[in-house]
């Protein structure tokens, strides 16, 4: 039978999200609007049969392919963060500052809203008691946020199943037993942005990611199955009933017994388990995020962050001679001269080790000084230029010059390098009969395998060193 795969989605949700950063601690609340659509197609085949009068067995399979999908997600919002600032010796940074100063902001909110003064807040008089309460904060942050988000996937699917069971009925037969289910998904997001910005606050996000990613994922499940509903077919083979309803009128009703094909009439699902497989997971995820301090770019917090999901291929760069040996700094002033090397060559065999589904690697880089100057005035040029005239042409190439300094490799100093793995998990409980009710409870985690970072003030003393010259090529190269 052909299966047309035609969706269409759009939703409007609440969002509220609470974690930390390598910036600091983040506090959302907003809402998002998403549309999503795909187009595709497939085809399937079932089989039904009985063995003797009292087994019947019956199994089927499908496979869709589906070219083109996408989804658009937009959310708004109030943004509270918390900065974490150096600490006076340079080395480490003052998380406990960031953190205290978030928890005293939601404890001073949910003061608010149980009325604890004993009078009801007015939302211009709540602002006000915030904004005093909090004026002397020097991590805290209050800002409107928008974000925006595109994907583009395609995706194909396979599966099949098997289902046994004793019969309760022989013509057509249906039965209670058992049912299990295999598939296969492959998942390709071949292109996806994500770009965040937030027009107030102390400390102002701007954030920039795109990314590509491969997924094969399998499912097997298991379940039990009960007959389905009676539906009158029309076959003449079923004789008709004859009732008297009791306004004592004769009345003939279809054969109850008669039901429609298993496409229209599917067995259904009482309850069931289901693992999820994952095979391959490879991409690259490429993310430039900034904090604003005071309209300029900050000189701790304006970082690129390049993660990969293949391990091999994580490793081959790492192993490339201008980027080891920029490492082995990083590493040089964690681990000490004297270890350096040794400690960045067990990290680069550990991958060997982590390689799968699920891992994932980072490595962090902080803007050099001169460049970040350099953007912090061409943003204020361009800022400028389009207060006099939106459709000025130099704001294009103003554009593009930006773009080609944050693209630059030398334009960065490496910081940071990170190992993860991905668990996630989930439990889904309930009742099929016809009307479905179910309750589902997901948690998603990355936990981190390895972790090495400079101390920050080693971090900017390479920072603030000029950028490297742009290699000589040989004439005619």
């Amino acid at each position: 039978a052909p299966i047309v795969d035609a969706r269409g989605v759009h939703s409007h949700s609440a969002q509220i999200s609470f974690g930390t950063s390598h910036h600091g601690g983040e506090l959302f609340l907003g809402t998002q609007k998403q549309k999503a659509g795909a187009l595709g197609a497939g085809g399937g085949a079932s089989i039904r049969a009985g063995f003797g009068k009292i087994f019947s067995g019956g199994g089927g399979a499908s496979a869709t392919v589906t070219p083109l999908a996408g989804d658009k997600a937009y959310t708004r919002g109030v943004m509270v963060r918390t900065s974490r600032p150096e600490n006076p010796d340079g080395m480490t940074f003052n998380s406990a500052l960031a953190r205290d100063d978030m928890v005293r902001f939601v404890d001073f909110m949910f003061g608010m809203a149980k009325a604890e003064g004993g009078e009801n807040q007015a939302p211009a008089h709540a602002w006000e008691k915030i904004a005093n309460e909090f004026f002397d904060s020097e991590t805290l942050s209050i800002g409107w946020h928008h974000q925006s988000g595109e994907t583009l996937r395609h995706t194909a699917t396979a599966s099949g199943n098997a289902r046994v069971g004793a019969v309760a009925l022989d013509k057509p037969f249906e039965s209670v037993g058992i049912a299990g289910t295999a598939g296969v998904t492959t998942d390709w997001a071949s292109a996806a942005n994500n770009k965040r910005a937030e027009g107030s606050g102390a400390f102002r996000m701007v954030r920039n990611n795109h990314l590509s990613r491969l997924q094969v994922n399998a499912q097997l499940g298991v379940g039990t199955t009960n007959p389905t509903i009676p539906v009158d077919s029309g076959d003449p083979s079923h004789p008709p009933l004859h009732i008297v309803t009791p306004d004592d009128q004769f009345k003939t009703i279809a054969d109850p017994g008669a039901v429609t094909s298993e496409a229209l009439n599917p067995g259904m699902q009482l309850f069931g388990k289901q693992a999820n497989l994952s095979l391959v997971d490879q991409g690259m995820n490429v993310t430039f995020r900034a904090i604003v301090e005071h309209g300029k770019l900050s000189e701790t917090y304006t970082l690129r962050e390049v993660e990969h999901r293949d391990a091999q291929h994580f490793k081959a760069m790492l192993t490339e001679p201008s980027r080891r040996a920029q490492y082995e700094q990083v590493f040089e002033a964690v681990h000490g001269p004297a270890e350096a090397r040794n400690e960045l060559d067990k990290f680069i065999k550990k991958l060997d080790n982590w390689a799968g589904p699920g891992q994932h690697y980072s490595m962090r880089s902080r803007i050099r000084s001169d460049v970040r100057r350099e953007l912090d005035e061409s943003a204020s040029l361009a800022t400028t230029i389009h207060r006099r005239n939106p459709d000025d042409p130099r704001l294009a190439q103003i554009s593009a010059h930006m773009m080609a300094r944050l693209n630059d490799e030398r334009s960065w100093v490496p910081m940071q390098i990170q190992a993860f793995e991905a668990q996630s998990a989930s439990d889904v409980a309930g009742l099929n009969f016809g009307l479905v009710a179910t309750s589902n409870f997901n948690v998603s985690t990355d936990r981190e395998l390895y972790a090495t970072a400079a101390p920050p003030n080693m971090v900017r003393a390479w920072a603030d060193l000029p950028a490297p010259a742009a290699p000589v090529r040989p004439e005619g190269a």
